[in-house]
């Protein structure tokens, strides 16, 4: 098993579908861009406003609490993955940042 846990993860923009070593689930079209905007950004938080425009676009007149729905619901999807798998963590004022575990601790 990969040391690196990012490299465990496989997203599938064909069929929505996100693999975590033998774990999958699908997401929907918005789930999937946002996971991918978090995943882009990696390490670090990111804005809601900014996944916002990102995601559904400068254009549309969204509520900046959709972000928050739709987080929640990925969150849950997330969940599915294990414990190891991606973790969605808010930043109190900003927004949001993703985790994934690093599971390469040295065995005693």
């Amino acid at each position: 098993m990969s040391c690196e846990s990012r490299r465990d993860l496989v997203l599938e923009p064909q069929t929505f579908r996100v693999v975590f070593r033998v774990q999958a689930v699908f997401l929907t079209r918005l789930e999937f861009r946002l996971l991918k905007q978090l995943l882009d950004g990696e390490g670090r938080s990111l804005y809601r406003q900014d996944l916002l425009n990102r995601v559904w676009g400068p254009q549309v007149s969204v509520e900046i609490r959709n972000v928050d729905s739709h987080i929640v619901r990925l969150r849950r999807k997330l969940q599915r993955l294990g414990e190891q798998g991606p973790t969605i963590e808010t930043v109190w004022g900003v927004g949001y940042r993703i985790r994934i575990t690093d599971d390469c601790s040295v065995p005693s």
